[in-house]
């Protein structure tokens, strides 16, 4: 009867170890299993993750072509509205010097085609003149002054009507040069 005891007490220890050994296999699968999940998970978290990176830096990339854009047609614009401007105001700066001439008694001896006088002249609003400064003389005392007395008679000035434009001839340097 030793050997059946032996036999059955075998018999338990081996259940107990088979059964311990199903129940380790079984952690080891159920933790296998979890890591594995949470591998799965990881990577469709990093998936994900990447996708949203990159429909970012698409956005991003594309707020900067339209800022690109937008700078491009505004400088455009501005270079328009500079060329513009600065044809309009040639434009009376030249009716400027149309009108002062048309004053211009030169006095006698003639003055020289070379000469020029150039006058700083202040304007407020209408054309009317505030002051006239001599910065450069045409080299003929006479002329200049005959010049001086012109931008006066000239009165009001032709200026253009709009306020920022005429703020631009507010303070006017006046080249002129004897009749052309």
């Amino acid at each position: 009867m030793v050997p059946k005891a032996a036999s059955r007490a075998d018999i338990e220890l081996k259940a107990k170890e088979a059964a311990k050994r199903a129940e380790d296999d079984k952690r080891a699968a159920d933790a296998a299993k979890k890591r594995q999940d949470e591998l799965a998970s990881e990577k469709l978290n990093a998936k994900v993750k990447a996708q949203a990176q990159k429909e970012e830096q698409a956005k991003l990339a594309e707020a900067e072509r339209l800022r690109r854009e937008q700078d491009e047609l505004a400088r455009k614009a501005a270079e328009a509205s500079a060329s513009a401007q600065g044809k309009l105001l040639a434009a009376y700066a030249d009716k400027i010097r149309a009108k002062v001439r048309r004053f211009i008694v030169e006095p006698p001896g003639g003055v020289p085609a070379s000469a020029m006088a150039e006058f700083d002249v202040v304007l407020i609003p209408g054309g009317d003149v505030l002051s006239i400064k001599l910065r450069k003389s045409s080299g003929n005392t006479l002329y200049d002054e005959a010049v001086e007395r012109a931008i006066l008679r000239a009165q009001p000035l032709p200026i253009p009507p709009e306020p920022q434009q005429f703020a631009q001839f507010r303070t006017l340097i006046l080249q002129i040069r004897p009749q052309e």
